[in-house]
């Protein structure tokens, strides 16, 4: 659950007015002025230069999903709490029929991968802790949790 100060800048005119922009950037910028971190406070832990924090937060256009989302993962953006709500809403396992096949537990894998793409070991481990390989379809997909969890544990320190 978010804290109160961060509901309250997610939820703030601001911040609608930039996804109603369609401004990913924007929202990047929003949060980590919020933390009051500089360009290099965000930049160092994402393995990124202040100035391509920069180019970032000014772009309208993504060209770098994984950057993105590792900032907006350190930032805070609730983009993990969005997937977790309309994940809730799916069935266990989807239908076979089903082109995309997204299901609560691919949502977590989802965050997994997310949280420990910048470092956040703890988060990761958190939101992989239900998964099991019987509930993806796949051997790809089985392989993927396997794969972010163990590097969840290795980044905690414990292989």
């Amino acid at each position: 659950m978010l804290a109160a100060a961060e509901l309250r800048i997610w939820s703030s005119r601001e911040a609608q007015d930039l996804v109603k922009d369609q401004h990913p950037g924007g929202l990047i910028l929003l949060g980590r002025r919020h933390r009051r971190w500089r360009h290099a406070d965000l930049g160092d832990p994402i393995g990124c230069s202040a100035s391509t924090v920069s180019r970032l937060e000014a772009s309208r256009r993504v060209t770098d999903m994984e950057l993105l989302r590792a900032a907006a993962a350190a930032v805070g953006v609730p983009l993990i709490e969005e997937a977790h709500r309309a994940a809730r809403r799916l069935p266990t396992m989807p239908p076979d029929v089903r082109l995309f096949r997204i299901s609560p537990a691919a949502g977590a894998l989802y965050a997994a991968g997310v949280h420990w793409a910048p470092g956040n070991a703890g988060a990761a481990l958190e939101a992989g802790r239900g998964l099991r390989a019987e509930l993806f379809p796949t051997a790809e997909r089985k392989s993927r949790m396997h794969t972010d969890l163990v590097r969840a544990w290795w980044q905690w320190g414990k292989p």
